[in-house]
């Protein structure tokens, strides 16, 4: 064995240290065989720092083994993600109007309706006459913006979409009472029309077009153009008819500004597509309009 003045090169880095060292100062390996199985975690370097082969493996399959591990993880995420995606796009269809935000939207699309009252003040807010067609916009709008999840279930949309509907209609109804043809052919089901057809024609040549039995005008009862009345909606009960369609029955008051509740009917909305319309009318006295129009039609051959 050499003396403390005696050199040697290491064996790991190629590097003169003393000759009793057991360490290398420069590159940091343990010299001393027992020592290195100690405390060596790493496979020794060679000279000029080159990695041997089989170290040079296993730092390539290492990073295999990370590679793959983090592309693994980035699709369970993308896979997550997509599946969060996907439930919050299927419950979004349908967005649910709290009872505040029902005020907000009934107000918006009605003008100076008030459901506090059932007396209204003759002081009415014009922009409850605005065109038909563009508070009908305004509500398929505000439908279509809504994002809050519902179900027809817990009546959280249907139910209220109901009613915004039956406001936009009866403002046009309203404004345009001469128009009795039109307003059944767009707010009225096709059962219901084609009874309403066969009562005109008949009624025409049995009556010479006097109203005979049935009142034409259904909606109110005076016949003046830009009528100024209105409707309040009670509520809506959804149910199914005996087809399995979706029904909703609306408690209605129909109203004159310039005097006291003039009409309650219960209106029987059948939904067909994405819009409800008016299959009938059943007020408290006259009973179902559907069933009156039927009975006038006992005496027609043609029926």
């Amino acid at each position: 064995m050499g003396d403390n003045n005696q050199m040697k090169t290491c064996p790991y880095c190629g590097n003169s240290i003393r000759y009793v060292a057991k360490k290398c100062r420069f590159c940091g390996e343990w010299l001393d065989e027992e020592q290195r199985n100690i405390h060596q975690k790493t496979v020794p370097k060679l000279a000029g720092n080159v990695v041997s082969g089989e170290a040079k493996k296993l730092e390539e399959t290492s990073k295999q083994e990370i590679n793959q591990t983090n592309k693994e993880t980035e699709e369970h995420v993308k896979h997550s993600h997509k599946n969060v995606n996907g439930l919050l796009g299927t419950r979004k269809l349908i967005g649910c109007f709290g009872v505040g935000f029902l005020v907000v939207v009934i107000f918006a699309i009605i003008g100076g309706l008030s459901g506090e009252t059932s007396t209204p003040k003759k002081e009415t807010d014009e922009s409850f006459y605005t065109d038909s067609s563009t508070v009908l916009a305004e509500a398929e709008q505000m439908l279509s913006d809504a994002t809050t999840e519902t179900t027809v279930e817990d009546n959280g949309f249907e139910d209220v979409e109901a009613k915004i509907e039956l406001h936009v209609m009866y403002k046009d109804i309203f404004a345009h009472l001469e128009e009795e043809d039109r307003l059944i052919k767009k707010y009225f089901t096709n059962d219901f029309q084609e009874i309403w057809q066969r009562v005109k024609r008949y009624d025409a040549i049995n009556h010479k077009g006097e109203i005979g039995c049935i009142d034409y005008n259904i909606f109110t009862q005076d016949q003046a153009p830009n009528s100024k009345d209105y409707i309040e909606v009670q509520n809506v009960v959804l149910s199914k008819d005996e087809k399995g369609k979706l029904k909703a029955t609306a408690k209605v008051e129909i109203i004159d500004p310039a005097g006291p509740i003039h009409k309650e009917v219960d209106i029987i909305l059948m939904k067909k597509g994405s819009k409800w319309r008016i299959d009938d009318i059943v007020s408290i006295n006259g009973g179902s309009l559907k069933s009156t129009m039927k009975n006038y039609l006992i005496n027609d051959p043609n029926y």
